[in-house]
């Protein structure tokens, strides 16, 4: 509690104090204005709260997701990143987990994906703050339903915690709804 409060009257000081200085010096806004927005005011005291949230960080965590046959284990990166409906790959989500559903859906499996040009393992990763995952033809969670197992290793990769699905049986195309 002593820590937070600390971190909020620091911030409030500094915020402060910048805007005092930013009323007669343009290097004083750069160095206030935390969101870049030429401005200093209540919106860069919101950007320092952030700032303090995400430990000290200035950008937004970045999520993907990945459907292949190459054991997510493995990886270090995020590689390769594919934009078309067809590869195997990291697909972005973006800087916020939506809330997935039926009607609002990762991917869906009218999207048929290649995994490869032989009958493999297929891999499913998706960030573990994500309610996502693969469902069979009734909707249900994949790994119920003897396709694929949420195995117990969480894989991190550029910051970001990840649940691996991997297929019971040997696949090349990846056509489940994911949600």
């Amino acid at each position: 509690m002593k820590t937070k409060l600390f971190s909020i009257l620091t911030a409030l000081f500094v915020f402060c104090s910048a805007n005092l200085f930013a009323q007669t010096n343009n290097d004083a806004i750069a160095a206030g204005d935390l969101n870049d927005d030429g401005v200093v005011d209540v919106a860069d005291l919101n950007a320092l709260f952030k700032i303090i949230d995400n430990q000290g960080t200035t950008t937004e965590p970045v999520y993907y997701w990945y459907v292949g046959q190459t054991d997510p284990s493995t990886m270090t990166e995020i590689s390769p990143i594919v934009t078309d409906n067809t590869s195997p790959g990291w697909r972005l989500i973006g800087t916020e987990l939506p809330d997935y559903s039926s009607a609002n859906k990762l991917w869906s499996a009218d999207d048929i994906i290649t995994t490869g040009d032989s009958l493999a393992k297929q891999y499913v990763v998706i960030p573990t703050e994500s309610s996502a995952c693969p469902r069979d033809g009734f909707g249900s969670d994949a790994s119920t339903v003897d396709m694929y197992i949420k195995l117990d290793n969480i894989i991190t990769i550029s910051g970001i915690s990840y649940k691996v699905y991997e297929s019971i049986g040997r696949r090349k195309k990846y056509d489940l709804d994911t949600y």
